[in-house]
């Protein structure tokens, strides 16, 4: 991806030489795209592979908290406890190896994003239904309140489907350069 980004910045640059503004301005528009594509991605990653690494580091704690819930049956903690974090390392793994495939980083994706829903959906189940309790779901702060937590969620869900519609627009771009450079090939 550096490679790639590194490649585009020197094409900008030879295109200001021959002054060809039009040009430019789409590349510079391209290259911003990649950038935000990639750092939304690997801030996606992140997020989603400490928050799993906490899960599992204190799973006692997160058990308690998950059978703490009034929304959830007390039998389906330890299960939920395991099953969470093992989902988030495979979507973590998928995002990973998408690189190299585009599908695959796709499927991470757009699961990623399903999962995000589910997460905000339930914290705002209990901001409906109001619990006294902290977040038990050791995050950066384990003392947040339910409502930061909402929209903590709710700016990594906007971040997730800024990095699926660039991952959607970079597919379309592709497409529509080899159609350009081979008019005759379908």
């Amino acid at each position: 991806m550096a490679v790639l980004l590194l490649l585009m910045l020197n094409d900008v640059k030879g295109n200001m030489k021959t002054r060809e503004p039009i040009v430019v301005v789409i590349k510079i528009y391209w290259l911003v795209a990649e950038i935000m594509y990639v750092l939304s991605i690997v801030a996606l990653l992140g997020v989603f592979a400490y928050f799993c690494a906490m899960k599992v580091r204190h799973y006692a704690t997160f058990q308690e908290g998950l059978a703490l819930a009034p929304q959830l049956p007390t039998v389906a903690a330890p299960y939920l406890a395991w099953i969470i974090p093992l989902v988030c390392f495979a979507v973590c793994a998928m995002i990973i190896y998408g690189f190299m495939q585009p599908r695959l980083l796709k499927l991470g994706l757009w699961i990623y994003l399903v999962l995000m829903v589910l997460f905000t959906a339930f914290i705002g189940y209990i901001l409906r239904h109001p619990v006294d309790a902290p977040c038990e779901c050791l995050g950066l702060d384990e003392n947040w309140r339910w409502k930061k937590h909402f929209w903590v969620n709710t700016g990594i869900l906007t971040i997730t489907g800024l990095a699926i519609w660039l991952h959607y627009k970079r597919i379309v771009a592709t497409i529509g350069n080899e159609h350009s450079e081979n008019p005759g090939k379908k």
